[in-house]
């Protein structure tokens, strides 16, 4: 017996499926203009922008074209101020901690944790941003980095090997 799959392409099983989030775009935009605004809610904003390109390449209907660009529109973007200040405020509660016998925290650690913090809210947050105003910062003298590890200051860093 031979079973029909419906509406359903090929490519639904072979292409847009994101490892990081397991979105399938085709099987999202199949389904009717009510579902796929519904299930929107559940996708991360950052896949808008690829989930429009999409749509307008394919039914292009014109309340989910509108429906995504006007959620696009309202997606914060992350200035290099608002960075910054999490950046400083990250690195100065790892190492001021009352309990905390760090003095120093990794540059890779700092990343990932902005990042990770932020990239839901910011969408369009990008890690290189995020390293690009730790640079910001250590070239200004707001902090000292030595060897992958960032400091408060470089006489924190005197006598360490």
């Amino acid at each position: 017996m031979i079973e029909s799959r419906g509406s359903r392409s090929l490519t639904e099983f072979t292409e847009d499926v994101d490892e990081q989030d397991s979105v399938n775009i085709a099987r999202l935009l199949s389904g009717t203009v009510p579902q796929v605004k519904e299930e929107l809610e559940e996708v991360d904003k950052a896949r808008y922008k690829d989930i429009l390109e999409r749509e307008k390449q394919g039914e292009n209907r014109t309340s989910v074209t509108e429906h995504l660009k006007r959620e696009i529109r309202e997606i914060p973007e992350a200035s290099e101020r608002d960075v910054r200040a999490w950046v400083s405020e990250y690195i100065r509660w790892v190492i001021q901690y009352p309990d905390s016998i760090e003095t120093s925290v990794d540059r890779e650690e700092i990343v990932g944790f902005v990042y990770s913090s932020h990239r839901e809210e910011y969408a369009y947050l990008k890690k290189e941003f995020v390293e690009q105003q730790l640079d910001d910062l250590i070239d200004e003298g707001v902090f000292f980095e030595k060897e992958d590890c960032v400091y408060l200051s470089e006489e924190e860093n005197r006598g360490d090997v």
